[in-house]
């Protein structure tokens, strides 16, 4: 779970967080958050509270991500975030997935969940939407720092990281390595770019790759708009989920 669990006085306490999960699409019964509870035990009942850690005193002890365990369950944070929308749950490997389990994830098992704070684009949509404003995109980047310090990033992807740099800082390399990649994975058969493309491609299948660039196509868009300017014909358009590779 993402907060402690506790007892309660009577069933008031918990009309609030199930009102705010359904309000932003989690649609859970209210029995799932009052389970267990006995508000009159008779004389010679017990009670026995067990609090199960798993890792949040980790997160309380460290200032920068004690308040995802304000979390409510509600979901908004996985509805708007980009990179859940397009990749889904189980792409995440973990109990929770979305934003939110990207932040948690990691204070129980950082070995196992270290590449979890990269799927984010940093936008900022999970924290704006948050209703108890947990900043998110705000913890996932120094995640990211703690997880890069303690090394438990690879060797190679370090490297890989540090190659993508080099290009993506000369743009007429970019442009180079973009047009080859491109043309020689809708060469090649799709079996081998999907294996090639791994591990994304274990839970879901690469998008068409289109012929030209999207550089390539709005430059292409602002010549047509120029007045006296025909608009080139598009030959190579791809219709919206066709697989072009071959």
């Amino acid at each position: 779970g993402e907060g402690e669990r506790r007892a309660i006085q009577d069933a008031d306490e918990v009309a609030q967080p199930a009102a705010e999960r359904r309000r932003y699409g989690h649609a859970c019964p209210l029995q799932d958050d009052a389970f267990g509870v006995q508000l009159a035990p008779g004389p010679a009942a017990e009670l026995h509270i067990v609090i199960v850690d798993n890792g949040r005193s980790r997160l309380l002890a460290q200032p920068a991500f004690r308040e995802a365990l304000a979390c409510i369950r509600c979901g908004a944070c996985l509805n708007t975030c980009p990179v859940y929308r397009r990749s889904g749950g189980h792409s995440y490997a973990a109990v929770i997935p979305g934003p939110i389990g990207s932040v948690l994830e990691p204070s129980r098992d950082a070995a196992a969940h270290a590449e979890l704070p990269h799927a984010c684009t940093l936008c900022g949509s999970c924290s704006e939407v948050c209703p108890v404003k947990i900043p998110l995109h705000q913890q996932l980047l120094a995640w990211r720092g703690i997880l890069a310090e303690s090394g438990h990033h690879r060797q190679r992807r370090r490297l890989a990281l540090a190659l993508a740099a080099g290009i993506f800082e000369r743009p007429r390399l970019f442009r180079l390595v973009d047009g080859l990649g491109r043309r020689l994975a809708r060469a090649l058969p799709n079996a081998l770019v999907d294996a090639l493309a791994r591990p994304w491609t274990r839970q879901r299948a690469l998008p068409a790759i289109p012929a030209r660039s999207f550089r390539t196509q709005w430059k292409a868009a602002a010549r047509a708009r120029r007045p006296g300017t025909a608009a080139p014909p598009r030959r190579d358009a791809t219709p919206v989920g066709e697989d072009t590779r071959r």
